[in-house]
């Protein structure tokens, strides 16, 4: 549900743009679960021309509630301010109550969208 929709195999494209990173404008980090060298989470951002930024996170279901997200955004916050981008932003449907709570952990503000009264858009000023 990371694109706002069920996806059974991503298009070609879209796997090129999710592993090939553009350090200028994009930044990505992994956590992998010591142990296994399991991927359990995956945090972020593509910054526009103008340094806002949008910012994805995900973590696996067991690895949920456990610090893995937290450690995950806050480190792509300071690399994200490191490198000059001035927002982050992160589109999510106003029903996920798990986000809503993260991202008021983190110091995100929220605001419906305007012209779809079902998404929320968070905002982090990064400046």
């Amino acid at each position: 549900m990371r694109f706002l929709e069920t996806m059974n195999e991503p298009a070609e494209g879209l796997l090129r743009r999710l592993t090939r990173i553009t350090p200028s404008c994009e930044a990505a980090l992994i956590a992998l679960e010591a142990d296994r060298d399991e991927l359990i989470g995956v945090a972020r951002y593509s910054a526009d021309t103008n340094g806002v930024a949008e910012v994805a996170v995900v973590v696996t279901d067991d690895w949920q509630r456990k610090g893995v997200g937290s450690a995950l955004m806050n480190r792509l916050i300071g690399i994200a301010r490191q490198r000059g981008v001035r927002r982050l932003i992160s589109l999510d449907p106003n029903s996920n109550q798990i986000m809503q709570h993260f991202a008021q952990k983190l110091g995100f503000r929220s605001q419906t969208v305007p012209d779809d009264p079902t998404m929320i858009c968070y905002t982090l000023p990064l400046t």
